[in-house]
């Protein structure tokens, strides 16, 4: 509750700030007032959250307001150090922060800690004190004891005791994390300020900042704000200005921060260059989006292929009119939301080589079904000559001969000429063996002939038709082959199709102004 009327007189300083600002005529004082005034109504929310998780139910939303305390840290102009260590040793995760908590605690001590932990955050700190220092008999490396002891020292007023508390916790205990040191040295630092020994509280605090996460904004503008109190502008303007550029809430913050009075007028500055800056990136990236989107609203490919175009037309009239009275805040939004909707502008681009592709293979498929269309089936039949066919060669070829051998007068006397056509091969044999008999076998040699040319131009026929069935075979399989070929090929470009939309419309979906 203390902690929330801290709050309610930094939402009143800021809402002061932001008139004041407004008032003035510093470059980029509107954005500036757009920004606390926004930040000032968050902080406001955030507080009557706050409230409500702890009117609720103090224990069973610990984790709650631990969050939420936590949150309201970001913001808020004084320092939690050692809320935020009761609040986690409350936490039921303790085991895993602090790892020098472990079980090789002796059960008495383990028993000790938690009667003294109990103790001092009911704020009984005497009894604390006894119940901790017991504990220490047992190990006296007890980073928790140590820090618990430190802070106990505080509330005594005897911070040279604290501060050798805080000595050993950092020293004694083995193989201390870089967390654990972090804190230690963050709750050194902010002794030493409480002490008004600024120059000290700045070097813990670069020491702590080795230790922890360099990126983390809030970091960054704690060392920020020590820096500025010893004196290191510099310093000071340059990790503010990467905490806001970590989390917008430090802009509001550093406004109104009593500790930064000292370089107010450079703060003012920096909001001043950080909302200038914003402002044109801004700017400057709804137009060349808007360029962007413009082109490619007129590709004839891409007319009537969703809702993508008609979605990204919206936010850029959104940022466009957002931008008539912008917030810092939405400055740094729309050109982050400018940036990704290039960057889907781009994977959009890449549609209408597809879509190219696309109706390139449909016109093949079409083509080459009508192809497949207006051919004739090959008929397996039409490769061979028809039996009737070879039996009336058959006739033929043996009748010939006999007819040549009977048109030449050399049958046999008292012969019928059937039965020289029929024993034609007898007559010729023998006209082979005795010569002289009256008959001769030029006629039915040639009629042999004759009877051989006619099965060669069968033969000749036969293979024809034969070629012929697998030049028309060959030249189907090639269509069919080309149709089968296009229709796959359309179908990979559509499930490239698909696949781009469906990563651009799950992208689209996060992207909001």
């Amino acid at each position: 509750m203390k902690i929330i009327r801290q709050v309610r007189q930094q939402i009143e300083a800021q809402k002061m700030a932001g008139d004041e600002i407004a008032r003035g005529n510093m470059e980029g004082h509107q954005i500036i007032a757009a920004e606390i005034m926004d930040q000032t109504e968050v902080l406001e929310k955030t507080t009557d959250q706050v409230l409500e998780s702890i009117i609720g139910s103090v224990i069973m939303a610990a984790d709650q307001i631990s969050d939420s305390i936590d949150m309201l840290g970001n913001r808020l102009c004084i320092e939690l150090t050692e809320i935020k260590w009761q609040l986690t040793q409350r936490d039921k995760k303790l085991d895993e922060i602090l790892e020098v908590l472990n079980e090789s605690r002796h059960n008495e001590a383990r028993q000790l800690v938690q009667q003294g932990l109990r103790h001092y955050l009911n704020e009984e700190f005497e009894e604390a004190e006894e119940r901790f220092k017991l504990a220490l008999t047992f190990d006296t490396t007890d980073y928790q004891v140590l820090m618990n002891l430190a802070f106990i020292e505080i509330h005594k007023g005897n911070p040279s005791q604290a501060f050798i508390y805080f000595r050993k916790a950092l020293s004694l205990p083995l193989n201390l994390d870089s967390v654990s040191k972090a804190r230690t040295l963050w709750a050194t630092a902010r002794l030493h300020y409480t002490q008004m020994n600024f120059a000290e509280a700045y070097t813990y605090a670069i020491e702590a900042f080795k230790h922890d996460n360099k990126d983390d904004p809030r970091v960054l503008y704690d060392l920020g704000v020590y820096a500025a109190l010893a004196g290191r502008k510099s310093v000071a303007l340059e990790k503010i200005a990467r905490a806001i550029e970590g989390d917008v809430a430090y802009f509001g913050k550093c406004s109104v921060d009593p500790d930064l009075k000292s370089v107010k007028t450079d703060i003012q500055l920096l909001l001043s260059r950080l909302s200038i800056d914003a402002e044109f990136r801004a700017r400057q990236m709804v137009k060349q989006v808007d360029g962007e989107l413009a082109c490619l609203e007129n590709e004839e490919q891409l007319k009537n292929r969703g809702s993508f175009i008609e979605e990204a037309r919206k936010i850029i009239q959104n940022a466009i009119a957002g931008l008539q009275r912008p917030s810092y805040s939405f400055c740094r939004r729309c050109a982050d939301v400018m940036v990704k909707i290039k960057e889907l502008l781009s994977q959009y681009k890449g549609l209408v080589p597809l879509y190219m592709q696309l109706e390139k293979c449909q016109r093949e498929c079409e083509r080459n079904s009508n192809v497949c269309a207006s051919m004739p089936e090959p008929a397996e039949k039409s490769r061979e000559v028809h039996k009737a066919v070879y039996a009336l060669m058959i006739s033929i070829s043996y009748i010939v001969p006999g007819a040549l051998l009977v048109s030449a007068d050399t049958t046999v006397e008292g012969m019928s000429w059937g039965m020289s056509l029929a024993l034609w091969p007898l007559w010729i044999a023998l006209d082979f063996i005795w010569p002289h008999n009256g008959m001769t076998a030029e006629a039915g040699l040639t009629g042999l002939l004759i009877v051989g040319i006619m099965w060669g131009a069968l033969s000749l026929i036969k293979r024809a038709r034969s070629n012929k069935y697998d030049r028309m075979s060959r030249a189907l399989s090639i269509v069919r082959q080309q149709f089968y070929r296009s229709e796959r090929t359309m179908m990979r470009v559509r499930h490239d199709i698909n696949s781009i939309h469906s990563a651009i419309g799950e992208q689209m979906a996060e992207v909001r102004l």
